[in-house]
């Protein structure tokens, strides 16, 4: 049960904090600059609390990264209402881009023919 204690599950506020940063900027890198942390950091504690979930949270893309729906349902559990209310957490925000960028590589592609 995520609903009121994760201590069950391994996970504290900074976990909560974690993911929701790593869904609001798409980015390891960007995640580690909003929570003031190192990028190895992030990038080492991001697997540590999949492993201690026995879940993703993360779709890992070239650039960047997406949330899987276990990690917006920890996030609507956790967060609730007020977790929807920024506008860069709505799935349009992630998935828009990856739509365009997988556009233009199927524009290339077919360009180069």
């Amino acid at each position: 049960n995520l609903g009121n204690s994760t201590a069950g599950h391994g996970m504290d506020l900074s976990d909560i904090k974690l993911i929701k940063t790593g869904v609001d900027t798409g980015s390891i890198s960007l995640a580690s600059q909003h929570l003031n942390l190192s990028q190895p950091t992030v990038s080492k504690r991001l697997p540590r609390l999949e492993h201690s979930l026995g879940m993703q949270l993360f779709h890992r893309l070239p650039r960047g990264m997406t949330p899987t729906t276990r990690a917006e349902y920890i996030l609507r559990l956790k967060l609730g209402v007020r977790w929807r209310s920024n506008p860069l957490t709505r799935p349009e925000a992630y998935i828009t881009p990856l739509v365009n960028r997988v556009a233009s590589l199927f524009e290339a592609a077919v360009s180069n023919r």
